[in-house]
This record gives structure tokens, sequence and C-alpha cells, in this order.
């Protein structure tokens, strides 16, 4: 369904000549990226109504979204499949959070770093799609250790103003980290 609504926006700007034949492919797998984040975030809203989690679901969402982009990690072999792990992450890091977030600091800060070092080791996790150049990768690695130092201090703000929602953050990376293992397993598989 993705793929055809991407196709046929893609079709349509070619015969409107804003884009040009060549570009195909490009745009099709461009569209397919957008659209699969606008449904994303309908899930996470949507989620967030129903649990009545707003500020949890906003945490993943963010997080989850900026970690990945980077960092990379396991890709489903169809969108379908994509949504229900991405959903599935989301509802048991919600459900995580609801259930231990007694858990004293000292806990969530090596949850944290547990999480960041298998994070900061492996990424980025190339997608078959998207090759990266030794160079991207450096980038790649680099802007993942940069967002792991936000999160940090991120968290660190939220507890020093007493907001539990910092606990979101760790949890959230700590799936990202499971989503890159994961990844790797899978491209070690396939060599």
């Amino acid at each position: 369904m993705i793929t055809n609504l991407s196709q046929i926006i893609t079709d349509f700007l070619i015969k409107e000549k804003i884009i040009s034949e060549e570009q195909r492919a490009i745009y099709i797998y461009g569209f397919e990226l957008v659209i699969c984040s606008i449904i994303s975030l309908i899930i996470v809203i949507l989620i967030a109504c129903i649990t009545g989690m707003y500020y949890e679901c906003v945490v993943y969402y963010v997080v989850f979204s900026i970690t990945r982009l980077f960092c990379g990690g396991f890709h489903a072999e169809t969108y379908l499949k994509c949504k229900i792990i991405y959903v599935g992450g989301l509802l048991i890091t919600l459900g995580i959070y609801k259930t231990i977030n007694i858990l004293q600091p000292l806990y969530w800060l090596i949850l944290f770093i547990f999480a960041s070092l298998i994070i900061g080791h492996f990424a980025p996790i190339e997608n078959e799609n998207k090759p990266l150049s030794v160079s991207k990768k450096k980038k790649s690695k680099n802007i993942t250790l940069a967002l792991i130092i936000l999160w940090l201090v991120v968290a660190v703000v939220l507890y020093l103003i007493e907001n539990s929602i910092y606990q979101m953050i760790p949890l959230t990376l700590l799936f990202v980290a499971v989503l890159i293992v994961f990844g790797k397993i899978k491209e070690r598989r396939k060599k």
C-alpha cells in the first residue's frame, strides 16, 4: 500500500514534469519514508490518546525517531512488520515505564549507560537500501554519540525538575539498542 501510494505520487510528479523519469526510484523511496513517518506519528498520537500518556509518547517518538535516523538498526522486510515492531516497542516501553517507574535514579542511569554503550559501539548499522560510505559512517557515529550526550542532558534536566518522564529516555534507548543488536545479527547472517 505504501509503495503503491508512493508510486502514484511519483507518477503524478513525472506526468506533470516536476521530476524526471530518471529520479523515479529516489522519489518513490523518499515518499515511502515520508508516508511511513506520518503513519508512525499517527500511531503515536492514537496510542497517546488511548493511554493518556501524551508526554511519554512524545518523548518516545522524538528520541526513537531521531536516534534511529543516524544509528540505524534492524529493518523489517515489510512496512506492516515494521509498524508492528514499532507499535510493540512503544507499548512495551510504556508498559515498563508504568510498571517500574519506582526505581531509583541510579538504576535509570545504569540502564541509560548500558543502552548507550550498545548503541555507541555498534552504530551505525547500514540499511541495504541506504549503504553508507566510510565518511558517512563516521559522521553518523559522531552524530549518534552527540545525540546520546544530548539525551543524557535532557534526562538530567527532567530529573532535576522532578519530572519522572526522564525515565522514558533510557527505556527508549534500550529499545533502539535492541533493534541495533538485531540489525547487527541480520547484517552478519547476510555475510
